[in-house]
């Protein structure tokens, strides 16, 4: 049995089928499960009436955050492997680095202090366009190396121990939404404001987040099933005079923008 799976959020019959080549010719060596998804037409008796919300987060985040969290219970079961990484359906993986880097990481996972972790093998945060744009291009092709203390956003990766999702599972995992926010706020986190509902916003600080760099999942250029306009803010920016350094990322989206250029 290995070590490590692969678990992966879908709700996209498109997305699936890009999902499926990636992995195959990346030829990823982990067994891979596709866990069960929401959407507000599934999530009826989960989500909130529309009133008792503002803007942010909308129904699709608060259903983005409960896959999430159906990624993290199906961790934490006894039958589960040690380690999972979980993925969203537009990520595009780095071609070289990713299968190593997540071997690595299971190997040496005890050498980390603190209990509780995540490590985040794909995320985004304005920090990308100070410090480590500076490291771009002298350093993006070596072999990674964490970065602690950083509390990004961007979940497109990330991996967790079985024992660390076990912890969580009475956290996150409830019948409503509701009930899950009353779990939420009675740990008091600080910076986990007050009926927090984006996941991006909530596991960065219910857990200690450390971050791999360079970056070993970004997004595909596809849209985003939650509007986001993640390529504006930051792939294009974070890439700016080093587009070449794309080709390092399996993405059909990418091939095809090239084409179109």
């Amino acid at each position: 049995m290995s070590d490590i799976q692969i678990l992966v959020i879908n709700t996209d019959p498109k997305r699936r089928e890009l999902l499926l080549q990636q992995f195959t010719e990346l030829k990823i060596p982990y067994p891979i499960q596709y866990v069960k998804t929401y959407t507000p037409e599934n999530s009826k008796d989960y989500l909130p009436e529309p009133t008792a919300i503002d803007k942010s987060p909308t129904m699709k985040e608060l259903c983005c955050a409960r896959s999430h969290f159906s990624a993290i219970e199906l961790a934490a079961n006894d039958t589960s492997p040690t380690f999972s990484v979980i993925l969203e359906d537009d990520v595009a993986l780095h071609r070289t680095l990713f299968i190593p880097y997540v071997s690595y990481l299971k190997e040496h996972w005890k050498n980390f202090s603190e209990e509780d972790i995540m490590v985040s093998l794909g995320w985004i945060s304005p920090i990308i366009y100070t410090r480590l744009r500076q490291m771009l291009g002298k350093t993006y092709n070596g072999w990674p190396v964490i970065i602690g203390n950083i509390q990004a956003c961007g979940l497109q990766a990330y991996m967790i121990h079985r024992d660390t999702a076990k912890k969580l599972v009475s956290i996150v995992v409830h019948k409503t939404f509701e009930d899950f926010s009353k779990a939420l706020d009675s740990l008091k986190i600080p910076f986990i404001r007050k009926g927090e509902g984006i996941v991006d916003l909530i596991l960065p600080y219910l857990l200690r987040q450390h971050c791999v760099f360079p970056i070993l999942a970004i997004e595909q250029k596809v849209e985003s099933s939650l509007g986001h306009d993640n390529e504006t803010f930051y792939w294009t920016p974070f890439f700016k005079g080093n587009e070449h350094l794309r080709t390092n990322y399996w993405s059909y989206a990418d091939a095809e923008t090239e084409t179109e250029d």
